[in-house]
Formats: C-alpha cells, sequence, structure tokens
C-alpha cells in the first residue's frame, strides 16, 4: 500500500530531482529574458492553487442556464480586465464555469444549436479578436498569438476549397476537389 507523502517530503523530493544530473535544472524567463526565482514559480503556483480552491466552491456552470453563463463570462472578463490579462477559453472553463474545455466543447458538439452555444461562439471570436488587436498594437507577442489562434481559435494559414452546390460556372460539372482547383488556379489572372 502506497502511503501519501507529506507536503514537505514531497516538496523535498522534487527539489532533489530538478538538482540530479540527469535532470536539468528547470529555469523560467520573465519578459525581460532574465531568470525568475524559484520564490516567483512558487507564488504563481500559489496563487493557482487558491483560485482553484474558490473555483471549486463556486462549483460548475449550469450550461443549460445562458443567464449564468452570461454572469460567469462577464465575471471572468472583468477579472481579466481588472488583471490586465488576456481572457482564454482555459481561464474561462476553469476559473469561470468550473469545467474543464474538453468537457465545454463535448457539450457544445452535442448540444450545437443552443443559446450557450451560439453565445460561447461569440466569446470565443471576440478573445480571438482581443488577441489579434493587441498583437498589431505590440501588446502581445506575434508568435504567442499566432499560436493561440491556430490552436485554440481555429485559425489556419491553408486556404481550403471544397465543392459547394449552386449556379457557380467554375463548379459546373466538376466531378473532383481536384479539378474545382484546378479550374480557380487557371481562371486567377496573374500580374507581371
Amino acid at each position: 500500500m502506497n502511503k501519501i507523502k507529506d507536503v514537505e517530503s514531497m516538496a523535498l523530493e522534487l527539489h532533489e530531482e530538478q538538482r540530479e544530473d540527469r535532470y536539468k535544472v528547470r529555469k523560467y524567463k520573465d519578459k525581460k529574458g532574465e531568470i525568475v526565482s524559484e520564490e516567483k514559480v512558487g507564488s504563481e503556483i500559489a496563487v493557482a492553487r487558491e483560485a482553484l480552491s474558490k473555483i471549486m466552491e463556486r462549483g460548475r456552470v449550469d450550461l443549460w442556464n445562458i443567464e449564468e453563463v452570461i454572469l460567469r463570462t462577464e465575471d471572468y472578463f472583468l477579472a481579466c480586465e481588472k488583471s490586465g490579462t488576456f481572457p482564454s477559453m482555459m481561464g474561462l472553463c476553469s476559473r469561470g464555469f468550473g469545467m474543464t474545455r474538453d468537457g465545454l466543447y463535448k457539450w457544445m458538439d452535442r448540444n450545437p444549436r443552443t443559446p450557450t452555444t451560439e453565445y460561447i461562439g461569440i466569446v470565443q471570436e471576440m478573445m480571438a479578436d482581443i488577441l489579434t488587436n493587441a498583437s498589431l498594437r505590440n501588446k502581445a507577442n506575434v508568435a504567442q498569438t499566432i499560436f493561440q489562434l491556430k490552436n485554440h481559435f481555429g485559425h489556419s494559414d491553408e486556404v481550403r476549397v471544397k465543392k459547394v452546390e449552386g449556379d457557380d460556372p467554375l463548379m459546373a460539372g466538376a466531378s473532383s476537389q481536384k479539378e474545382i482547383e484546378e479550374r480557380y488556379r487557371q481562371s486567377v489572372v496573374w500580374d507581371d
């Protein structure tokens, strides 16, 4: 039977593991590229631990209750505004809704035409817009912004062409995706 370790012995063990030759010492850098002290990392963890406790007290949002969803979203946005933090779906789900992003997305997939799903779609667009504008004004790291937009907001660098039913003469009689793409390539006028 495994005995649960006390906090002090667990912390000492983690501290020692970081200093053994087989592990690289974990160092974190701030915005200026300077090494952040272990105390600062510890204080970040303390804030997260306290937030987790408050999240558990508040409980999980009822996704069928659009008023509660809106209220918790507004509270989360206000907290981000006051703290100077970019809002994210990770933060909204964990801190605002008391649930995981995966849980929210699964619920939205099962309930696509609900007021909550439509509202969350608008919230996601708003978050992406905030991040994009901050990046354009040099108030957010461009590389991180690109990563966030692609991985959390469905943006991509590629153009996807798909066959659409309708009266478009370029698609009339097309039998494959490749044929449609070729027709579009041939229809473009290239300036030299």
